[in-house]
Order: C-alpha cells, then structure tokens, then sequence
C-alpha cells in the first residue's frame, strides 16, 4: 500500500525548547516533501536553522533527523515536536 501524502501545503508551528516561536514547519505537495525553519529564541530575523524542500524529505521522521543534524538537538526531541 502506498504512503499517504497529504494533498494541500500547510505550515505549522515548532514548538522546540531553546528555539523561538517563530520556528514553523510545513509540507509542500509539488515538490511531496517536508521543511523546515528554526530561529534561536535570540536570533535575527533570519532563521538559524533550515532544511528546505530542495532536500527533498519525504517523511516526518527524515525531517526530524535532518532537523537534529542541522539544529543541536536531539533527534527523538524534533520527531516529538513535529508530532506533538
């Protein structure tokens, strides 16, 4: 059986300690991958941390490694955060 993707684009918010509220992830159906971007509680306007949809992840866990490798955190703490 296939996987289930969704079908429209969404962002949502991170919620990930040590890391401001302004962090979002989201799924963009053209490209059928997952992304994500997180600013430090104290940073500038850029984000700090970002796995783009030119990685190509195609699952909520691949986010969540590729968050823990870009962003010090540990990886079962971003798959929680993306699922909570």
């Amino acid at each position: 059986m296939p996987a289930i993707r969704p079908s429209r684009p969404f962002v949502r918010a991170l919620e990930l300690t040590g890391w401001s509220a302004r962090s979002v992830w989201g799924y963009d159906p053209d490209l059928e991958c997952y992304w994500a971007e997180l600013w430090r509680v104290d940073s500038d306007p850029a984000p700090l941390a970002r796995v783009g949809v030119e990685h190509l992840i195609t699952t909520v866990a691949g986010l969540a490694g590729a968050m823990a490798t870009v962003a010090p955190v540990r990886d079962d703490d971003a798959y929680l955060a993306l699922t909570a």
